[in-house]
């Protein structure tokens, strides 16, 4: 991935995620961030890195401080675990803050220096993420901070929360991204002729892809649109936790990216799962109170009627902003 200023993140519980690939430290000494100055990228950064080939996360963070700050004397507190992505792909995190007990020598590695901050300072890496998971870490701490750096994160939509788990022992997560392509004033969705509902075309996020080539494939494979992707624009995403339909102890979230783009003309033939051909999935461009009218009305066999629901909201919230004349 190419980070820096583009790279945004979403956070979920510790533990939530699997397939990690790196770990962030968020560090405080006396109340103060502890960053770290990375001289080729000249900015500021925390601590972090990938984890090793048989290390623990924890083994890497703790590895990672020391390589990056010198530190070896400090409590290392579980925080939360973190899905990122900027243009070039995507990966799962975990984020650990540092409670420093002692500053120490910087080590020669590819950190230069190491700072003390009361706030943010304008030259940090990923501007996007770090004050995120800063804030987020120094509410485990009691920490406050002043900036919140919200203003290019991704947009909420809403959130759907069935408040149904709370006797579950963990957590699935499985992000997914969806098309919203309008044309002559109608909205490309996919028709379930068996048990008649309609959904943005999109699907589940594979391991390193960005959501971006997310939509594009799913949306090939599902409509038979091919994504123009230069018209791709991010709309914004519904948070949705709920008990799992499938086992009895399991948390189910899902953050599910829409995003605004155009097709071609010339469509191909569909790549449909064996479950999306048993419901004789279809393309079909509808007016979207047709969609609204039919996915909210009973019926629709075993379908989860949460999922119906939101992509009425969805396009309720698209009507109510003007993208339908």
């Amino acid at each position: 991935m190419t980070g820096h200023k583009e790279l945004k993140c979403r956070i979920y519980p510790f533990g939530s995620l699997s397939q990690l690939r790196f770990v962030v430290i968020c560090s405080f000494y006396q109340g103060k961030m502890l960053l770290s100055f990375h001289g080729k990228h000249q900015s500021w950064e925390t601590q972090g890195g990938h984890i090793e080939a048989g290390e623990t996360p924890e083994e890497a963070a703790r590895r990672e401080l020391y390589e990056e700050s010198g530190v070896t004397d400090a409590k290392i507190i579980p925080i939360c675990d973190y899905f990122a992505w900027d243009s070039e792909g995507s990966s799962n995190g975990r984020v650990y803050a540092a409670d420093i007990c002692k500053l120490a020598d910087m080590p020669s590695f590819e950190m230069s220096r190491i700072g003390l901050f009361d706030d943010f300072p304008e030259r940090l890496t990923y501007p996007l993420v770090t004050p995120m998971l800063f804030l987020e870490s120094g509410k485990k701490l009691g920490i406050r901070k002043s900036r919140e750096n919200s203003e290019d994160a991704p947009r909420l939509l809403f959130s759907m929360d069935s408040k149904d788990y709370e006797g579950c022992t963990h957590t699935y997560v499985r992000n997914s991204a969806r098309s919203i392509i309008i044309k002559d004033n109608r909205i490309a969705m996919i028709h379930s002729l068996k048990y008649n509902y309609y959904k943005f075309p999109g699907g589940g996020i594979e391991e390193n892809e960005t959501p971006v080539n997310a939509v594009i494939r799913e949306t090939m494979e599902e409509a038979g649109l091919s994504v123009i992707r230069e018209s791709v624009r991010e709309y914004g995403y519904v948070h949705r936790i709920q008990k799992s339909t499938m086992y009895e102890s399991e948390c189910f979230i899902q953050d599910n990216f829409y995003y605004l783009c155009s097709a071609e003309e010339q469509r191909t033939a569909q790549k449909l799962d064996d479950y999306e051909a048993d419901e004789q999935f279809t393309l079909e461009y509808v007016k979207p109170e047709d969609v609204i009218r039919t996915n909210l009305m009973e019926g629709h066999g075993s379908k989860d009627r949460r999922m119906l629901e939101r992509e009425a909201r969805v396009l309720k919230m698209l009507i109510e902003e003007g993208f339908f004349r």
